[in-house]
C-alpha cells in the first residue's frame, strides 16, 4: 500500500467505515463489519473464497502476540499459524526491549508482601489516563494478569521476579499510585537457567517452544495485507504476501493481530500524533498494517494520539530541522534516554529560551509529554527542540549516550568553556540560559527544585537517583549545580519506543466497530490495539504486560475458554 493510499486511510476513512457499519446495523447486521459489497475493499462471501491454506487461529506478528499463539495451542486449537513480516527478526520490537512486564496484583508482588487492591489499580489507571481508560478493559487486565503470569511460567518455563525499585508506577502523584509492586516484573530464569539476555532470551525461548509444537507453524517474511470477511461480516482469514507470492489463508476460529504501531508510517504519524516524534526504536516493519486492515472493514480506532514516550538525543548526524521539514523519523537505539541522562546530578534540559520546562528526573514517558506544551503567545511548541545541558562534574561522574567510561566525549556532543558560548553554539538564548542556571544552582545547592519538585518523588529517587548511583554526598540524589566548565550540550527531542494507538478492542481483545459492536473473529493486541490503559504508560513494562495479557485473553476467548 502506498503512502498516498495511507493518507486516505485517515479520519475521513474512519468515519466513512463507521457510517457503513451503522448502515449495516440498521439493516439487521448489528455487530457485523460491512462486507466487500460495501466498498470496503475486503473479500466477501465465505462460499466464494478459495483458501490456499486453512488453520484454526492466525496470529499476525511475533511480538507480544506470540503469547497468543502459545495460549491458542495450549487451550485447544489444533492448528495455529504465525505470520511474521520480517524475514529474520522474530519478536519484533519486544525482543529488543528491557523485557519486563507491568502487571498489577500478581503472585510475584504477593510473595514480596505488596499490599494492593483492584479498586486502587482502577483508580490509578483512570487518573493516569485522564479518564480515557475503559473500566471493563482495565478490570479484564487485572482479572487475567496474574493468570497470564502463572500460565506463561508453566508453559514457557519462565521464572518471574520483581528485581528493582526502578520503573514502577510512572504517574506520581496520581490517585491509586503505588511506589513498588506493579512494574518491571522480569523473566530471571528460563527452565531453571539464568536469563542473561533480557527480552532477547525471553523471545528466543518463546520461539523455541512454539516451533517445538506440532500445532504451531511459523512463516517468516510473510505479511498479512488484507482481512477476509464473510457475508455476515465475520473475519475468516487474511490475504498474505510471502516468499512464494500472494496467498489466501483461512481462519476457522479467529485472526489475532499484533503488528505493532505506526512509527515508520510518515503519513499516519502526521495524521494522528499531536506533535512530531523524531526518534523511535520500534522495528522498521511497524507501519500501521493492522490499523489499515481494520479500517478497511469498519473497525474503530482509539488513542491514536498516544505513544510510549521516550526523550532522545540525535546521535546519527541527522539535523533536527531536516527531520522536521521532511516529516521523517530516525530508527536509533544509542540516543534513547532510558538511562535517565537528563535526571542525573549536573544536568538539566532547557528550551530555546533557556528555560527548564519539567522534572528531568521523571521517567521517560512522563517527561516526553512536557515537549507537547503549546504556546498561545506565538503559536509554537516552545519545547521542541529542547537541549540537554551538563557541566564537567557530570562528565566526571557519568557517561553520555554511546560513550564508555574513560572514552572521549562523543563528537556529536557540543562542548564549550562557558555557558554563553555553549548557548550560542546550540541556538539557545544566552541571557535566558544564564538566568535559569543561576536560579537552578542556588536551589540545587540545598537539594531543592521549587518549580518542578525534582528528586522529591519516589519514582525520581528510585529511578534517576538509582541510575545516578544513589548518591549521599549531595543533598538530593537527583540534582546538583552546573558550575564548572567545560560545559556540554546536545539537541534533545521527543521520541518513542512505539506508538500505542490502534484498533479499538473490548475486554476480550475483540476488535469493535465505531458503535462498539464486536467484529466476530477479529482480535488485536499490543501496539496495534487501543491497549488497556487509555494510552497511558502506567508503569514500566506496560507495553509487554498489556500485549501479553491480552494475547492470553484473546486466544482463550476465540476458543470459547472461560
Amino acid at each position: 500500500m502506498s503512502d498516498k493510499q495511507d493518507a486516505r486511510l485517515s479520519r475521513r476513512s474512519f468515519l466513512t467505515g463507521s457510517a457503513l457499519v451503522a448502515i449495516g446495523a440498521a439493516a439487521g447486521l448489528a455487530g457485523c463489519a460491512p462486507s466487500g459489497n460495501s466498498g470496503s475493499g475486503s473479500d466477501s462471501g465465505s462460499k466464494a473464497v478459495s483458501f490456499d491454506k486453512e488453520v484454526d487461529i492466525i496470529v499476525v506478528g511475533s511480538g507480544t502476540v506470540a503469547f497468543a499463539a502459545g495460549a491458542a495451542a495450549d487451550f485447544g486449537a489444533e492448528s495455529v499459524l504465525i505470520l511474521e513480516k520480517s524475514e529474520n527478526q522474530f519478536g519484533g520490537t519486544s525482543s529488543f526491549s528491557g523485557g519486563g512486564v507491568g502487571i498489577p496484583l500478581t503472585y510475584v508482588a504477593e510473595q514480596q508482601g505488596i499490599e494492593d487492591t483492584e479498586e486502587a489499580v482502577l483508580a490509578y489507571y483512570k487518573a493516569a489516563s485522564f479518564g480515557r481508560a475503559d473500566e471493563a478493559v482495565v478490570r479484564s487486565y487485572i482479572k487475567n494478569g496474574n493468570a497470564f503470569l502463572e500460565w506463561s511460567r508453566d508453559y514457557f518455563g519462565f521464572t518471574w521476579n520483581l528485581t528493582t525499585p526502578a520503573f514502577q508506577d510512572y504517574y506520581e502523584p496520581c490517585e491509586g499510585f503505588l511506589a513498588y509492586g506493579r512494574g518491571n516484573i522480569s523473566v530471571t530464569e528460563i527452565n531453571g537457567e539464568p536469563n542473561t539476555h533480557a527480552a532477547g532470551g525471553t523471545w528466543n525461548a518463546i520461539r523455541a517452544k512454539l516451533e517445538s509444537s506440532d500445532k504451531v507453524e511459523l512463516m517468516m517474511g510473510t505479511a498479512a495485507t488484507k482481512l477476509i470477511n464473510d457475508d455476515t461480516g465475520r473475519v475468516i482469514g487474511v490475504v498474505a504476501n510471502g516468499p512464494n507470492g500472494e496467498m489466501k489463508i483461512g481462519a476457522k476460529k479467529a485472526v489475532i493481530l499484533g503488528t505493532g504501531g505506526f512509527d515508520h508510517n510518515d503519513e499516519m504519524r502526521k495524521e494522528y500524533l499531536p506533535y512530531p516524534l523524531f526518534i523511535t526504536n520500534a522495528v522498521a516493519g511497524n507501519t500501521g498494517d493492522a490499523q489499515k486492515m481494520g479500517l478497511e472493514i469498519g473497525a474503530a480506532l482509539a488513542h491514536m494520539d498516544r505513544s510510549w514516550g521516550l526523550p532522545c538525543f540525535i546521535p546519527t548526524g541527522d539535523k533536527y530541522e531536516t527531520l522536521l521539514a521532511e516529516n521523517r523519523i530516525v530508527y536509533d537505539f544509542i540516543g534513547n534516554d532510558w538511562a535517565m541522562y537528563r535526571g542525573k546530578p549536573g544536568a538539566i534540559v532547557v528550551n530555546k529560551a533557556g528555560k527548564r520546562f519539567g522534572d528531568e528526573a521523571q521517567v521517560y514517558d512522563v517527561f516526553n509529554r512536557d515537549f507537547g506544551q503549546f504556546s498561545s503567545a506565538d503559536a509554537t511548541f516552545p519545547n521542541i527542540p529542547a537541549f540537554f545541558i551538563a557541566d564537567s562534574s557530570y562528565a566526571s561522574n557519568y557517561t553520555f549516550p554511546g560513550q564508555k567510561k574513560g572514552d572521549p566525549v562523543p563528537e556529536w556532543i557540543t562542548q564549550a568553556d562557558t555557558l554563553e558560548e555553549l548557548a550560542d553554539m546550540l541556538g539557545i538564548d544566552p541571557a535566558g540560559l544564564l538566568a535559569e542556571v543561576a536560579e537552578f544552582n542556588a536551589n540545587a545547592k540545598e537539594g531543592k527544585d521549587p518549580h518542578f519538585g525534582r528528586g522529591t518523588k519516589s519514582i525520581d529517587i528510585n529511578t534517576s537517583g538509582l541510575y545516578a548511583g544513589s548518591r549521599t554526598d549531595i543533598p538530593n540524589p537527583c540534582l546538583s549545580p552546573l558550575e564548572t566548565g567545560p560545559f556540554y550540550g546536545a539537541v534533545y527531542v521527543p521520541g518513542t519506543c512505539g506508538t500505542n494507538g490502534g484498533l479499538k478492542t473490548n475486554e476480550n481483545g475483540n476488535v469493535v466497530t465505531f458503535a462498539g459492536e464486536p467484529i466476530p473473529g477479529l482480535y488485536a493486541v499490543g501496539n496495534c490495539s487501543s491497549g488497556v490503559s487509555g494510552g497511558a504508560y502506567c508503569h514500566g513494562g506496560m507495553t509487554l504486560g498489556s500485549g501479553g495479557v491480552m494475547s492470553y485473553v484473546a486466544a482463550r476467548h476465540a476458543l470459547g475458554v472461560a
